[in-house]
């Protein structure tokens, strides 16, 4: 069933006045709006944080609340991202910030390598091209082996 494109505006328009104008917590406004948390996101569009970007001259944004509280900014058209007071010393001194645009990838990852990559458990719990830290995969090994263990255990018991 389509939804009005109107109706999906002005859902869209509620849905970031709320998030970005109150101090309600996302739950809230999820359970106000009778949308999924996931739903909500997909409505919230970054805020302008009225500065330009250095490097492009494109106006800088906060992805979201926790940027806008932390003072991080993103450039949606160059992808600089960095600190406010970065930025505004960027902009005060007429020199770009010495700092490179960040990418997807984690700090903590690897260099990239020939090697194919892996899939698996990270520490940041996503999915990346990053191999699984030794202790995770000694766990999963360990969690397998207990799994198997209660599987015979079990079969065995059953037998009697």
């Amino acid at each position: 069933m389509d939804v009005p494109r109107d109706e999906v505006d002005n859902r869209r328009a509620r849905a970031n006045r709320l998030y970005w104008s109150s101090e309600a917590g996302v739950n809230e406004i999820a359970d106000e709006l009778d949308l999924s948390k996931g739903a909500l996101y997909a409505l919230i569009d970054p805020r302008d944080a009225g500065l330009v970007c250095p490097k492009c001259g494109t106006e800088m944004q906060h992805a979201n609340r926790t940027a806008r509280e932390r003072g991080l900014l993103r450039c949606p058209a160059c992808g600089l991202e960095d600190e406010e007071r970065v930025i505004r010393e960027a902009a005060r001194t007429g020199r770009p910030p010495k700092t490179v645009p960040r990418t997807s990838r984690p700090a903590t990852s690897r260099p990239p390598t020939n090697e194919p990559p892996t899939t698996g458990a990270t520490r940041s719990g996503v999915g990346d091209d990053s191999r699984a830290h030794p202790s995770m995969q000694l766990r999963l090994v360990g969690g397998a082996l207990l799994g198997l263990a209660g599987v015979l255990l079990v079969a065995r018991w059953t037998r009697r």
